[in-house]
């Protein structure tokens, strides 16, 4: 077996261990530089994007409140808002 199959055999193995990078290490005597080298090595060989940590949020769509004055400041509210919080902010003109 080469080096690169056996460390790729450890890549799906941590990927189904549910442990964290330092803990898996550990556990198999590797330095946390040699096993981010052939993470790296098997994410490309997988095609898998490089960036880390970011999820696609699907578009949603979201109600708000605009109060508009007569001054033209407009403000933005979220639909949560309370009634008596937009009192206030009319009241303020």
């Amino acid at each position: 077996m080469s080096k690169e199959s056996k460390m790729f055999e450890l890549m799906k193995e941590w990927e189904s261990s549910g442990l964290d990078r330092p803990s898996f290490c550990a556990r198999h005597g590797l330095k946390l530089s040699t096993f981010s080298y052939w993470r790296t090595r098997y994410r490309k060989s997988q095609g898998q994007a490089k960036a880390e940590g970011f999820v696609a949020i699907p578009p949603t769509l979201s109600s708000s409140i605009e109060l508009v004055y007569p001054n033209g400041v407009k403000l933005v509210l979220p639909e949560s808002t309370t009634c008596s919080t937009i009192a206030a902010l009319i009241h303020l003109v």
